[in-house]
């Protein structure tokens, strides 16, 4: 009997093949290798070197100062567990202190503008769109003062009238009639 014929003819499961034949049974391993595959929640740490240069690596792995190659005495700053949260840090830490301070600077009052951006959303754009136009006269203009007292009048005191038409301008709301007065753009 020859090999092919021998495997058509004895049954097989693939965790053994039992040949009669010969009178043994072995277990037959697969042809292709077997892989664990293990689900790693690896962490990213900011090292500090002596010389001061911050720079990132995974846990666990061999580093060296990307600066100065130093490997003995880094320090670890901190740890994150994404490789681009670890960038923003290096990035941040890196910078130096006078060019950091004006950054934070610009991004508290960006965000603190998109605060107030989403409050006057979350507060009804249609309220404070009535708000503006009952505080248009009857030429169809409308001044910085009369837009704060309509926005007092409805309760919306913590929206600021001037981010509001600053914003009404940027989209195409409103343009320019003269010192602090607009108009509609129809």
């Amino acid at each position: 009997m020859k090999l092919g014929q021998l495997r058509t003819t004895i049954p097989r499961s693939p965790a053994y093949c039992a040949c009669s034949r010969i009178g043994i049974t072995y277990i037959s391993q697969p042809l292709e290798p077997r892989t664990f595959a293990r689900i790693v929640d690896e962490k990213w740490v900011l090292l500090k070197c002596p010389c001061g240069n911050f720079f990132g690596s995974s846990l666990g792995s061999n580093t060296s100062c990307t600066r100065c190659s130093n490997s003995k005495d880094i320090v670890t700053a901190s740890s994150y567990p994404s490789p681009e949260k670890l960038a923003d840090a290096v990035s941040r830490s890196n910078m130096p202190d006078e060019i950091s301070n004006e950054v934070s600077k610009r991004l508290s009052k960006i965000e603190t503008r998109q605060n107030r951006a989403r409050e006057r959303e979350s507060q009804g754009r249609e309220s404070v769109i009535s708000a503006m136009r009952e505080a248009t006269g009857q030429d169809g203009i409308m001044s910085l003062k009369s837009v704060r007292e309509s926005l007092i009048d409805r309760g919306l005191k913590e929206v600021d009238p001037w981010e509001l038409i600053e914003d009404a301008e940027r989209e195409g709301i409103l343009h320019r009639a003269g010192v602090e007065a607009w108009r509609w753009v129809q």
